[in-house]
């Protein structure tokens, strides 16, 4: 874990440079309940923030975490990618994702992700070689669209 650490620590120095520009934003959440793929993670309530800096290159890294109602203790999630535009209406986005726990270090599992996106459509892939440690290597598929909800 400290070298996955240190290698997106490195590859963030290294970028700087060359990406004289980032943004840096945060977030906190407070919700009802907190659910990872169609399993409840924290029984009710949860608590939850992060950190991302985008750099103008399309490089992004960021970390984020959540309360939870096992072992596990807190989720710490670290997160590397890059992204961009191929044209107007489709874009890309890859990346790798470290899934932390530190009550529970057993749990700990590492995933890379690919998704490409044509105007309100995404489809994506996940796969992980050691899913919570326990159920081996998975692939997680996906499609999302996104709408507008117009006021009446």
């Amino acid at each position: 874990m400290k070298l996955i650490k240190t290698t997106i620590c490195a590859a963030t120095l290294m970028t700087a440079s060359a990406a004289m520009t980032a943004e840096v934003s945060g977030n906190v959440a407070l919700g009802t309940d907190y659910f990872f793929r169609g399993v409840d993670q924290s029984g009710g309530a949860a608590l939850s923030g992060g950190f991302d800096v985008n750099f103008d290159s399309g490089l992004y890294i960021g970390t984020w975490a959540s309360s939870l109602d096992f072992s596990g203790g807190p989720e710490l999630d670290y997160y590397i990618g890059y992204g961009g535009s191929i044209t107007d209406d489709v874009s890309f986005d890859v990346g790798y994702l470290m899934y932390g726990y530190p009550g529970d270090t057993s749990l700990d599992f590492n995933e890379i992700y690919g998704s490409v996106s044509f105007a309100s459509t995404t489809i994506g892939m996940a796969y992980s070689d050691d899913y919570f440690d326990s159920t081996g290597a998975t692939t997680y598929l996906y499609v999302d669209y996104g709408f507008d909800v117009r006021k009446t």
